[in-house]
Formats: C-alpha cells, structure tokens, sequence
C-alpha cells in the first residue's frame, strides 16, 4: 500500500539524513522515495503562503483595488448530439 508523508529532516556533515515517521511504521520494512527540496527563503504556512500574507490583504485601501471588467455574454452553439 502506498502513502505520502510530509517529515523534515537535516543532512549532517556525515551526510547521513535522519528521517522520523510516524509510529504505525514501527518494525515493518519500507521502501521510500526521497524528493530533495531546499526551504524556501521566507517561512510559510502548512499550505506553502508566507506567513502573514493574509493579513497583509486587510492593509490593502479599497481605492488601490482594481474592479473586474463586464464579462462579456457567453456564445450561444449548436446543440451536441
């Protein structure tokens, strides 16, 4: 059965990369695929937005938003049958 799981882990000056799962993988044998990504510069969220990007929106005056133009009418085709 496959599963993802998100963990941390730090590469030491051995080059040995410590992982920690969770307790339901105890004593069993794992096959694992290692994706290598550096962090980001800047902290973010658990969804990957810089922390305190939301809150930012809320300093955002109402005059400095740009309004949404008319969508236009949506084409009229023939029917599939």
């Amino acid at each position: 059965m496959l599963h993802a799981i998100k963990v941390k882990g730090h590469v030491g000056s051995d080059g040995i990369l410590k992982l920690e799962v969770p307790v339901e993988y105890l004593n069993q044998d794992l096959e694992a695929v290692v994706v290598v990504q550096t962090p980001l510069s800047k902290p973010t969220d658990f969804n990957g937005w810089p922390l305190g990007f939301f809150e930012s929106l809320d300093q955002i005056e109402a005059d400095d938003v740009s309004e949404r133009p008319e969508q236009g009418k949506l084409e009229t085709r023939e029917p599939i049958e």
